[in-house]
């Protein structure tokens, strides 16, 4: 395991002495690294291992690997526990002491904070959003109803969505009420990172569904498409599901059908890219 420290977290914590926000800085510090330890925990219940830990501004962010080889409701238990633990803190906080808000006071520990914070901070990652945890749910469950690559780019669009209207919201609040930019950074913090997150999980796809990883993968059961010699390639690579082997039975006009797996149709489309059809990915099955 790696722990590396981003280059922004040390200017951060300086800056955040210097405007004497030290106390809500290391809170939210604090509440973050419990939302993120606990998703390392969970998983390493479930066997996953963390490959690094990056130290950011923000808190510390934890990679995972492993995730794609344990059952469908551990996934979803790792993805939920850190949001549900901020939420259990804050609550919780809030109903025993009867402290809660978002302004610091002028002396103490600043509980009320902290327990506002947990709260803010589980809710925001509850959004059906990337990188959010909510997001990363939705991927879960979309993936295994409407395909992979159909839920990927449904929950982008619904990203982009969320994001418009936090920021939207947050110049209002901005301009109308007091000043605070809090929901116009959470809109910009996705939209942000939105672009970097369609890569990696273009790049995740293809890697999770090659043939050599996939057979790696645990045993799941089998799921068969009927498709035409016509359908093209990517049109198959949308019936991919996170938890089911694709088998494609091809019906040709003469009455013969012939078949080939996702295993197949990856192999494929590495060796002669995204522009074929089902019949052709027939052919060259055969002929391996």
């Amino acid at each position: 395991m790696r722990i590396r420290v981003h280059p922004v977290f040390l200017p951060a914590l300086i800056l955040a002495a210097a405007l004497g926000f030290i106390r809500e800085f290391l809170l939210l510090l604090a509440a973050v690294t419990i939302h993120e330890m606990t998703h390392v925990l969970v998983g390493l219940i479930f066997r996953a291992r963390v490959s690094e830990i990056v130290i950011t501004p923000l808190g510390e962010a934890a990679v995972l690997k492993g995730l794609d080889r344990i059952a469908p409701w551990a996934r979803a238990a790792v993805i939920l526990a850190g949001p549900l633990i901020n939420l259990l803190i804050g609550i919780t906080g809030v109903c025993l002491t009867g402290e809660a808000g978002a302004a610091m006071p002028a002396s103490g520990m600043g509980w009320g904070y902290f327990f506002s914070a947990n709260i803010a901070l589980g809710l925001f990652n509850m959004l059906p959003s990337f990188p959010l945890d909510g997001g990363r749910l939705c991927q879960l469950i979309l993936g295994n109803t409407i395909g992979v690559a159909r839920a990927n780019r449904l929950v982008c669009r619904i990203s982009r969505v969320i994001a418009g209207f936090l920021i939207a919201v947050g110049l209002l609040q901005m301009l109308l009420f007091d000043f605070n930019m809090s929901l116009y950074l959470a809109g910009v913090y996705i939209i942000k990172n939105l672009t970097n997150e369609q890569l990696k999980l273009s790049f995740d796809f293809f890697c999770y569904f090659s043939p050599g990883r996939r057979a790696a993968q645990r045993v799941v059961p089998i799921k068969f498409f009927a498709v035409t010699p016509f359908m093209r390639t990517a049109d198959l690579i949308d019936c991919l599901r996170w938890d089911t082997y694709s088998v494609f039975n091809v019906y040709f006009k003469n009455g013969d059908v012939s078949s080939f797996t996702e295993n197949d149709l990856m192999a494929y489309i590495r060796d002669n890219g995204l522009t074929g059809r089902a019949g052709e990915i027939v052919i060259t099955a055969e002929d391996a």
